[in-house]
């Protein structure tokens, strides 16, 4: 008992116990695993914070179109070199101010870089600007990123609700079809795009529009106002979401409504009376997140690693006139 109430007295005044070196050995084996959880905590709140704040932008972005008129876009304009430009004091094509870019990064098909401009920031560019105005502190990498604006206006017609290959509704009800998808002329790649989103007539068939300058016959291969043109799936530039994915959507919004209410899916005649024709803006932000620490040991993780954020809001100035 004896022995052992001096052992602690030499341990509180620190004189050497025969234990010399255990804290360094305890050290040696824990330091590195700390330091591996300390990096990978940085990397990850690094991600957050990248992903945070870009959700944030496309909101911005998407409040900003919502209280502006994209009808009053010249159709044609999204292909102008000079209008994916946020710097239109200045003929050179420049991103931002004091820059000195000639040429656009990326060749996107069909655009052309002539002097036509159409003055002051417009809406599908001021949008797209908007978005790379704000992402400070994070840069917009013009050979990596993208931004893509799309504005789509929707109407309800009086057809069976089949979307999902299922059974049509008995009676049929009425669905929300979109009726136009602008930029007219960058609205389908394809698959999904089953039809140009104007080829439609009020009983819900297609229909090819004899009259309707925004209507084309053939694929676009590329989906809403593209800032860069990095964003690719395939063959197709620019928006992730084609025309089914989006009717989809806005039928199961309907369903979900009414499921939550306790209501039977089906959606009665009052509810079809009040389901508004509108429009809404989808912007979407396409960014490379790049590791902050750079290290091989997370190398099986991705450098960089693609963000994908989108916003949709209501733009009623888009909203069908029918």
């Amino acid at each position: 008992m004896r022995r052992h109430f001096r052992r602690l007295v030499a341990v509180l005044d620190g004189t050497p116990t025969g234990f010399r070196g255990q804290s360094l050995v305890e050290m040696t084996v824990t330091l590195p695993i700390f330091l591996i959880m300390l990096a990978g905590m940085v990397e990850v709140g690094w991600f957050a914070n990248n992903y945070l704040i870009l959700s944030d932008v496309v909101r911005t972005s998407g409040r900003f179109g919502s209280v502006r008129d994209p009808l009053l876009w010249e159709e044609g304009q999204e292909k102008n070199y000079n209008l994916l430009d946020c710097d239109l004091a200045d003929t050179t094509y420049n991103k931002n101010r004091l820059e000195s870019i000639n040429e656009p990064p990326v060749s996107l098909p069909g655009f052309f870089s002539g002097e036509e401009t159409m003055g002051d920031l417009s809406y599908y560019d001021g949008v797209a600007c908007s978005a790379v105005n704000n992402m400070v502190p994070l840069d917009f990498k013009d050979e990596e990123d993208d931004i893509i604006v799309s504005v789509i206006a929707y109407a309800r017609y009086p057809i069976g609700c089949d979307f999902d290959n299922s059974t049509p509704h008995n009676p049929p009800c009425t669905e929300l079809r979109v009726s136009g998808r602008y930029p007219a002329g960058q609205n389908e790649c394809g698959g999904g795009d089953y039809r140009d989103p104007f080829d439609v007539d009020q009983d819900g068939q297609a229909t090819v529009p004899e009259d309707d300058t925004r209507f084309d016959v053939g694929q676009d291969g590329i989906r809403g106002y593209v800032f860069r043109g990095n964003e690719r799936s395939g063959d197709c530039i620019g928006s992730r979401f084609d025309l089914r994915w989006i009717e989809q959507r806005l039928h199961r919004s309907l369903m979900e409504t009414n499921q939550q209410t306790g209501e039977s899916p089906n959606i009665s005649d009052l509810e079809r009376n009040y389901i508004p024709n509108f429009a809404l803006i989808l912007v979407e932000i396409s960014w490379n997140s790049h590791q902050l620490l750079h290290l091989p040991l997370y190398s099986w993780i991705g450098d960089p690693v693609r963000i994908h954020v989108w916003s949709i809001f209501p733009v009623s100035a888009a909203e069908p006139d029918f």
